[in-house]
Parts: C-alpha cells; structure tokens; sequence
C-alpha cells in the first residue's frame, strides 16, 4: 500500500518518522543478498529525518539485538510516552529460511513483550502450512501458530471468501478472543480492497 493511501486512511508513516515517534526495521531487503548499499546498517526511511536500521544477519540473537536498539531508541526519544506498540510483520519467514524453531520463536516475543506495551504478529496461517505435520516446517508453522493463539488477547484473521470472489466483497475478517481477552467482543466482518488500494470494513448486510 502506498504512502499516500496510509496517510489518507490516517496512518501517516513520514510525519510519524520525522517526530521519532516510529523505530522501521527493514527485516527483507537485506536478509539473505548483502547490497553495496546496505553496508550501512542505518539509512534514511521514507524520506524522513529519522534512520532505519536493516537486518543483514538472519540469526534470532541478531534479531533480538535489532529490535532492542529500535525500542530503545523510542524510548530515548520519548521518555515521556512508554506506551510502545512493537508490530512484527511477517515473522514466520524465519521459520522457513532459517534454522530458527518455534520454540526459539516465542522465547524471543516472551524477551519482546517485557519491554513494549503490546504486541502485533502478523504471519501466514494458510491451510498448507497448519493443516499437515509432515515436514519440520509444517510442524514448527503449526507449534507457532498455536503458541501465538494461546498467548493472544486477540485474534484476528482474514481469509477470502468460501464462495469465490465478488465485485463488493474481498474477504472475511474474524475476530476472536484469546486467553487473555476476556473483555472483548467476538466479530466477524466483511472488507472490501478497492483499486486504489482503499480498505473499507463493514458489517454483513450494511
């Protein structure tokens, strides 16, 4: 999604990195393919004022280190709002191109969550992935998953639709409680990705 569209939908990433409100680790560019470029392991992101720092070690203990430098910084920079939110997206990457395990996995979001005020994982739960044990990473994908599940507050999941696609409708957003959410409501919506990449949320039959 474009910057432009983020911003339109309220989610402005350069004025959020201009005022070091936002800490962007740049986990893919550089993971596996060392660029001339990105011997640097800081670079200006976005074309804001603020540095990003890029992985170029796919280690978990490079990792750990990484995301530690970034919430410090935060911290650093605002010492008068503790209330970090650590969003990782896409984690489960490392379950399939690395020797990291589950087990090392959640070892590392149980450090992580010491030291933020929440956390969001994103990561595929697709049912070629967690519906199979048959190979290490169906077993570790699963063990994963699970694990998220178990810890969560709140799930959410997007699927497309079970009846095929439609011109007003791109899929289904489930929302369930976790362990820890008691409090929350359960929902299930309908969302719709325009062509100009606008998400719209509604309620079935709105």
């Amino acid at each position: 999604m474009r910057l432009r569209e983020l911003r339109r939908q309220g989610l402005d990433l350069v004025k959020l990195l201009e005022k070091q409100n936002l800490a962007f680790l740049d986990g893919l560019s550089a993971l596996f393919h060392q660029d001339d470029r990105d011997q640097d392991s800081t670079r200006r992101g976005l074309r804001g004022k603020s540095k990003r720092s890029v992985l170029t070690d796919s280690s978990i203990e490079s990792l750990e280190k990484s995301i530690f430098t970034a919430i410090n910084s935060l911290k650093e920079e605002n010492q008068n709002s503790k209330r970090i939110v650590l969003v990782l997206d896409g984690l489960d990457l490392l379950l399939a191109s690395t020797a990291t395990d589950a087990e090392m996995m959640m070892d590392l979001l149980a450090e992580l969550r010491e030291h933020v005020h929440s956390t969001i994982v994103t990561c595929a739960a697709d049912s070629a992935l967690t519906q199979s044990t048959t190979t290490p990473l169906e077993v570790n994908h699963i063990a994963f998953i699970a694990g998220l599940a178990h810890q969560a507050r709140l799930v959410m999941g997007l699927r497309l639709l079970d009846t095929g696609t439609a011109k007003d409708v791109s899929g289904v957003i489930r929302v369930t409680r976790g362990p820890q959410g008691d409090d929350l409501e359960e929902k299930e919506l309908l969302y719709f990705v325009g062509g100009n990449g606008e998400v719209k949320v509604f309620e079935r039959g709105a």
